[in-house]
């Protein structure tokens, strides 16, 4: 058996610089003379690309960047062209063997060193997602045979421990900010030793408008690393991380369950912008592992599942009101939130199991603005504790990262995801505060969790109807009480601010009553006008809030007048052509006229013949009427501003009348109310 490559093969194999041995040549199968041809010269269009990026590189010059990610994508396309498949799509394992010849052997070698190279410039040049996507391909072309190290000549052995080395080394500061499909596959399949994996998750927001009248969500895909990864390394520092809020207290003070020592990731993938069709992190959970918490609980189940709660609730935020974690910027970590389960109480080291604390506590800790509303003879603190911190919460100096207590107590999923909007619309809401103790000191909070109660119900109740035969546990957000959360919380809030009204002294005085007030106000602008105009309003408040240059100053920036003073300069210019659509109903004061389910769907009402109803409405200022549509809405007559109906209209004038305006709505007959519009 002749053991020499042919003349064809070795002019390849000497253009591409690969070397050649008898075991290449065993299983050579010669290119025809045109495939030869293209591909030799393709591959020395690469190896030059090589030699001049490194040479770039050697001289400390940013453009060696650019030259070896050109280089690198040239490799691809020839392998690409060789193997006759997308080369980003072959795994490297023995059951995904690609063909042994030498040609072959030689571009993937050369798409190794390629992406190397890349690699090294990218890092260089702190381009860190670059440097781990380019490292990754690099490590699985350079063993995509399956070949062991006894298998690989000195030159591969060489590059395969090369790149091991530098992927080892940043992937030990963290995963990837973004990364595409084939990158992610192979960290988890390689650098981790197949102890994660990625497992995807799919989201259908369809329930949700983008704003009134608009079309729905797009659907969104997401994933969470399922399985073991340790905490990012920092140089010199203990294999652990301790929660933000404990940072001041002597290391050996702390109970070992706070050194967390693990994490989740949870990533989204990209619609649109450069990194469209990629995979952005947005979310990562921190916790203990089962050598360090009581009993040797595992809460990795409950952390992959904090995390993928969190993006759907991330991705609610972001689509409805455009609101993101402002707090995190940079390439390193932009709009990434944190969270940390934790096994201790917020009371730590008093304990909540402590019976002096429980003493002076009453039978059961408070819930963090959570519960039934609290009566008129606000309760009083102690010393000993935060009221709204004995589930969940955040250092006041470190927005964005959340903690949540007690990781090993039982708790509904919904009184869970009451936490997450809650806490995080503390992280993308504007920091609306003078809000007085027992309260917390902002307000956003409680608009976050009122807020995407709402959407988390409607995109429940879209995921029931269209599955009556699968339970409440199997439903998106995996809750049965959300319902009774909008009872207690929404529905009330929005009340309180329509019967108070918008002009109303009170609304700064950080009452409990000045706080439902907030709350009630961004149910009603999110509910009548859209959630895309209360983001326009809400979001230049946010950055303002972010810009503030210490925590004083930052509760003493905003309050609700704030908010107010924001609508009419965002709400006079949302205009549709000639028209702006609202949801009337949601404007209406009559008790028991709007329920959480009307609520939720922005359904239809019905008024019965001589019903009355207090509407409150900002009319904006090129608004000449207000057209209302429904079975005999006609029939509606109007006290305090004219109005006109016959048959299914009605439609009210408004003349000079502009800004916040009352007027009654008074039933004629039986009618509903569908539609209505502003028309200028």
């Amino acid at each position: 058996m002749n053991h020499f490559p042919s003349r064809a093969a070795l002019l390849w194999l000497c253009v591409l610089g690969a070397p050649v041995s008898g075991v290449f040549a065993q299983n050579l199968v010669a290119p025809s003379q045109n495939t030869a041809s293209i591909a030799e010269r393709l591959g020395a269009e690469v190896r030059d690309k090589i030699v001049e990026g490194r040479a770039l590189l050697e001289n400390e010059d940013p453009r060696s960047v650019t030259v070896l990610r050109e280089a690198a994508q040239g490799s691809l396309r020839v392998l690409s062209g060789a193997l006759g498949r997308d080369a980003l799509q072959i795994e490297g394992t023995p059951e995904d063997r690609v063909s042994d010849d030498v040609i072959s052997s030689a571009l993937l070698q050369r798409a190794a060193e390629a992406h190397y190279y890349y690699g090294l410039a990218a890092q260089n040049f702190n381009r860190r997602d670059e440097a781990i996507a380019a490292f990754s391909r690099a490590q699985r072309f350079v063993n995509i045979n399956g070949k062991t190290l006894s298998e690989l000549t000195s030159d591969d052995e060489r590059l395969a421990q090369n790149i091991n080395t530098a992927l080892g080394a940043l992937m030990r500061a963290g995963l990837p900010l973004v990364a595409p499909d084939d990158v992610i596959r192979g960290l988890s399949r390689f650098n981790s030793r197949g102890i994660w994996k990625p497992r995807e998750i799919g989201f259908s927001p369809r329930a949700l408008e983008a704003e009134i009248g608009g079309k729905p969500l797009e659907n969104r895909q997401f994933f969470v690393t399922s399985g073991q990864i340790f905490v990012p390394q920092r140089p010199n520092a203990p294999l652990f991380v301790v929660p933000p809020y404990y940072r001041q207290t002597a290391l050996e003070s702390l109970p070992l369950s706070l050194q967390t020592n693990q994490m989740v990731a949870g990533y989204a993938r990209e619609l649109s912008g450069p990194n469209a069709g990629q995979w952005r992190q947005i979310v990562r959970v921190f916790y203990a592992s089962p050598r360090l918490t009581t009993g040797k609980r595992d809460d990795g189940p409950r952390a992959e599942k904090l995390a993928q709660q969190f993006l759907k609730i991330h991705s609610l935020f972001q689509t409805k009101l455009g609101a993101n974690n402002l707090y995190t910027r940079g390439e390193r970590d932009e709009n990434v939130t944190t969270l940390w389960l934790l096994e201790v109480s917020a009371l730590w080291p008093n304990d909540d199991e402590d019976h002096a604390i429980l003493a002076q506590l009453g039978p059961t800790m408070p819930r963090p603005n959570t519960g039934t509303i609290a009566p008129a003879t606000e309760p009083q603190t102690t010393p000993l504790m935060k009221p709204w911190t004995p589930i969940s919460g955040q250092a006041e100096g470190s927005p964005g990262e959340i903690m949540f207590w007690k990781s090993g107590m039982e708790r509904p999923e919904a009184e869970w995801l009451a936490e997450i909007t809650h806490e995080y619309g503390h992280v993308a809401l504007p920091p609306i505060g003078g809000f007085r103790p027992p309260l917390e000191p902002y307000g956003n909070g409680v608009m976050g969790e009122t807020l995407g109660m709402v959407w988390i119900a409607a995109i429940e109740r879209e995921f029931a109807l269209e599955n009556p035969s699968q339970s409440d546990l199997d439903s998106p957000f995996l809750t049965k009480s959300v319902a009774s959360h909008l009872e207690n919380y929404a529905i009330p809030a929005r009340e309180t601010f329509l019967e108070l009204g918008p002009q109303w002294t009170g609304r700064n005085n950080g009452s409990a009553q000045a706080l439902r007030f907030l709350a009630g106000l961004g149910v009603y602008l999110e509910r009548v006008y859209g959630a895309k105009q209360l983001g326009r309003a809400l979001n230049p408040l946010a950055q303002r809030g972010v810009a503030a240059p210490n925590v004083m100053a930052r509760r003493q920036l905003l309050n609700t007048s704030s908010l107010l003073e924001a609508i009419p300069p965002i709400y006079n210019t949302g205009w549709n052509g000639k028209t702006m659509n609202i949801w009337l109903p949601g404007a209406l004061s009559a008790r028991g006229v709007v329920s959480a389910p009307t609520l939720v769907n922005r359904s239809e009402i019905t008024m019965r013949a001589a019903q009355s109803s207090e509407a409150t409405l900002f009319v904006p200022r090129d608004a000449v009427s207000l057209r209302i549509e429904g079975v005999n809405a006609g029939q509606l007559r109007s006290v305090g501003l004219p109005s006109q109906g016959s048959g299914n209209v009605c439609r009210i004038t408004f003349g000079p009348n502009k800004g916040w305006q009352k007027f009654s709505l008074t039933a004629g007959a039986t009618l509903k109310i569908s539609n209505a519009r502003f028309e200028r």
